[in-house]
């Protein structure tokens, strides 16, 4: 049976090579995936294990808050660890934000990664930075720039060079290269100055304070000892050690877990792929099975058992399935190469190393690429096995199609249960893992019931979408939209591939423009102010400087500024905004349902609805505020409001200011003076921005059109990677019209012998195509409109409900030319059959 299998795969070698493409393009993604990841996760590690290669221990502020907002330590902590038995060496350091500024007035982007600043560690071994060329810094006005960064920004030593910082941008002179110690060409991507220690305290506002403390022992402890001894020594509210391994994985650890989503994500279109390729695998192989009906039957009646025939049709699978995969795996490398040429083409420098392939790589790729085409065979192989032998001695014998009865009851329960499943999980207020499990179940149910039910839909609505190609297209139209007509189960089950992929562009392209024109209604309802100042280059926020700065002009009445920051909240990590309520009044509406700014003071919190209605609060109670600095305030609920783009909180700046080291503004809302143009006043705030060239300056309307470019802008990604599987689902066609057109040899034969021309049985093709392109993605447009439609109204975030009509008949005009394309070799294959041969063949 073994021998068989392999001449039967060689048989039929093409048809089997476009199902194992399909299965090896999933495989690759999700294998290249996991390779990206693995190798980011590695590259961390070894950065930061860089950073800390000569550090034992290291003192910090507590993480009582969160890891990214530590209180600063006091300086008098450095001398009594010094005096620590045990510690040869001590260093301190500090640290924040730091926007170089190129030549041509333009700030050195990150893609993503900080903008920082750190004091320059002297002589000492602590120092993880080594001089490349130039000098250390060793006064006000020096910079030493990292080489990366350097190289990115076209910075030279010598050079003046313009930094925006806490204090507001001002200039230095690069003294220096840096590289680390290790030999890293990266710090992860973002761009890093350094600069003289008291200069640093002066520029980062930290006179007087400390953010780290890196300590090296003298070999008499180990580290661990020598950590507790400090710990018993400086140890306390406020104030965290640890061993520099320790912070070394945490740090590492914190920035995978913060780039892990990246990975899930690109995940799931990996396994989307892989769904899709499996209603391909199982067309296939149905479509053999059927065409090699006699042949099958035969092997019956020569004495092959059921389960040998079974076997034979799973080892064919399981053939095609270990070589599509391994290709897959190795063809993952360059999914994982691609993805770190599109990060840096982004900007993003990430650090790097030699790609990683992890044993569960090759465990899940192979997994999933057999298990797939295994499990998407077994239908057809069990097919196969209950083919009577007595068949074949009859030429007329076909597969039967199963009951319509129970097909319609069984894809109505399937599908019903997938919209079941959706409902729980849109509804549902558990973890968010579980959420998209629901969903993700979900959604398979409903895609696997309606290839279940397509069959039912095919025939009428071909009849439909071919007649005008009936109409115009004469003889080969006519013959294009009878055979799309003939068989309406394997017609609907080449076009479910592309239904998945159309449904899903459809449901993202409504979920999208529905939240983009949410928070359009939301800008014309809540936002009071003539301008809006935001940071493009930066999530960090921006130095309060600018704020001064156009508070200064003669044209402005008020600056209103929105701070965010990480709070503890019953024991949850949670972000807090911050406003002075004087000023927001006239700049912000947040649709308050209780209270208002006037009730918004110093000890008091205004509370979204959402978040106070899931922890039980009102207008009156009481909330525990954890901020970063100082011990933990009582809150009391003044006010309550609906607008969810300020977040679950809002507490006065004052009080902000108080509970927070590092003062970083997010966003600034501007109101002129009445009776000033506001043509005039953008232009005169434009003017002070100069010195910020990372604040953009942008009135209600430009601001609206700002947000609907992000939007889009993630759209058009998602649209790139669901094309992943619309590719696969392509793949898909072209297979079965290929054996479409094999299956039909003698039919086209008959028909090139009566005056078919092979021009006209090329366009034969082609409409057939088309028709069974449009078909796919009709009904997958039809199902991506039901899941956008329950998803918009189920999301209580979003409000306004969007059916870009336009956008989705532009989606089947581009499948119907895709059918044209698809067409193209079994088209092509259908002209140049020889007629004679065609006639006779069996």
């Amino acid at each position: 049976m073994w021998r068989l299998t392999l001449k039967s795969i060689i048989a039929q070698k093409i048809r089997l090579a476009l199902t194992g493409l399909a299965v090896m393009i999933g495989v690759a993604f999700i294998s290249g995936t996991f390779v990206f990841g693995d190798t980011l996760n590695k590259a961390f590690d070894n950065l930061f294990a860089g950073i800390y290669a000569t550090t034992d221990v290291v003192v910090r502020g507590s993480d009582a808050v969160s890891a990214e907002a530590r209180p600063p330590l006091d300086a008098a902590v450095l001398d009594r660890v010094r005096g620590v038995e045990g510690v040869a060496e001590v260093s301190g350091g500090v640290a924040g934000t730091a926007q170089l500024i190129d030549a041509d007035g333009d700030v050195v982007t990150t893609g993503g990664g900080p903008a920082q600043g750190f004091s320059w560690g002297g002589d000492s071994s602590l120092n993880p930075m080594n001089i490349s060329e130039g000098e250390a810094p060793s006064g006000p006005g020096e910079v030493v720039i990292e080489e990366q960064t350097a190289e990115r920004g076209d910075f030279s030593v010598g050079q003046e060079v313009r930094i925006t910082l806490p204090v507001g941008t001002e200039s230095f002179t690069v003294v220096g290269l840096a590289r680390l110690g290790d030999g890293s060409d990266s710090l992860a991507g973002a761009t890093t100055a350094f600069f003289d220690f008291d200069e640093s305290q002066r520029i980062f506002e930290r006179e007087g304070l400390l953010d780290e403390i890196s300590v090296a022992g003298d070999g008499s402890v180990s580290d661990e000892e020598l950590r507790d001894r400090i710990r018993e020594e400086v140890g306390g509210d406020g104030v965290q050690v640890a061993t520099a391994a320790e912070v070394s994985a945490q740090q590492s650890q914190q920035i995978k877990d913060d780039l892990s989503f990246l990975t899930t994500f690109l995940l799931v279109f990996g396994f989307i792929a892989v769904f899709v390729a499996a209603f391909i695998i199982f067309n296939t192989f149905n479509i053999t099975v059927a065409q090699r009906a006699r042949q099958l039957a035969m092997l019956r009646a020569v004495g092959a058992s059921g389960g040998q025939v079974t076997r034979l049709v799973v080892a064919e699978a399981f053939v095609v399935g270990v070589i599509a995969s391994v290709i897959g795996l190795l063809v993952g490398f360059l999914v994982a190469i691609g993805v770190q040429a599109l990060f840096r083409g982004f900007g993003a420098s990430l650090p790097t190393t030699t790609l990683q392939l992890e044993p569960r790589t090759i465990l899940v790729g192979l997994l999933v690429g057999v298990g797939v085409t295994v499990v998407a065979a077994l239908v057809p192989a069990v097919r196969a096995a209950r083919l009577p032998p007595i068949a074949a001695l009859r030429e007329d014998f076909s597969l039967p199609t199963g009951s319509r009865t129970r097909r319609l009851i069984v894809g109505g329960v399937v599908t019903v249960a997938g919209a079941v499943l959706i409902g729980l999980a849109l509804s549902s207020e558990g973890a968010v893992q579980q959420i998209f499990t629901l969903l993700g179940a979900g959604a398979l149910l409903v895609f696997v019931g309606v290839a279940m039910l397509a069959p039912l839909v095919a025939a009428p609505v071909a009849r439909l979408l071919g007649a005008p190609m009936a109409a115009l297209g004469g003889v080969p139209g006519r013959l294009g939209r009878g055979n799309a007509m003939r068989n309406p189960l394997r017609t609907s089950q080449t076009a479910t591939a592309l239904t998945i992929g159309m449904a899903l562009v459809t449901f993202v392209t409504i979920f999208a423009v529905s939240l983009s024109q949410t928070f359009a209604g939301e800008i014309d309802r809540q936002l009071k102010a003539d301008l809006v100042v935001y940071d493009e280059a930066s999530f960090f926020g921006f130095t309060p400087a600018a704020a001064g700065s156009i508070e200064a002009l003669d044209d402005v009445d008020a600056v209103t500024a929105v701070r965010t920051g990480p709070v503890r909240v019953d024991g949850d990590t949670e972000v807090v905004s911050a406003v002075d309520p004087a000023l927001a009044v006239d700049s912000y509406d947040p649709e308050f349902t209780s209270g208002g700014w006037e009730d918004l003071r110093s000890g008091t919190i205004l509370l979204q609805t959402d978040f106070a209605s899931d922890r039980d609060l009102e207008v009156g109670g009481s909330v525990m505020l954890q901020m970063p600095v100082g011990p933990a305030r009582e809150m009391r609920v003044v006010g309550v409001y609906e607008a969810l783009t300020v977040g679950a909180m809002l507490i006065p700046l004052s009080d902000y200011v108080e509970g927070f080291a590092t003062q970083a503004d997010i966003v600034l809302f501007v109101n002129g003076r009445e009776g000033v143009d506001p043509v005039a006043l953008q232009g005169s705030v434009e003017t002070a921005m100069e010195e910020y060239p990372s604040l953009s300056v942008q009135n209600q309307q430009e601001y609206k059109e700002y947000i609907e470019g992000q939007v889009n802008q993630f759209l058009g990604l998602i649209y790139a990677l669901l094309g992943l599987a619309i590719i696969i689902a392509i793949f898909g066609i072209v297979n079965t019209l290929a054996l479409s057109v094999f299956e039909r040899t003698r039919e086209i034969g008959l028909l090139r012998a009566v005056g078919l021309s092979s021009r006209q049985a090329r366009r034969m093709v082609r409409y057939e195509a088309v028709i069974v392109a449009v078909l796919g993605a009709l009904l997958g447009a039809v199902v991506g409109v039901a899941f956008g439609i329950v998803t918009v109204m189920a999301v209580e975030e979003v409000s306004e409900l969007a059916v870009p009509v336009g956008r989705i008949l532009v989606f089947l005009v581009v499948a119907a030319l895709a059918g044209v394309l698809e067409a193209w070799m079994p088209a092509r294959r259908a002209a140049r059959l020889a007629v004679l041969r065609a006639v006779h063949t069996e």
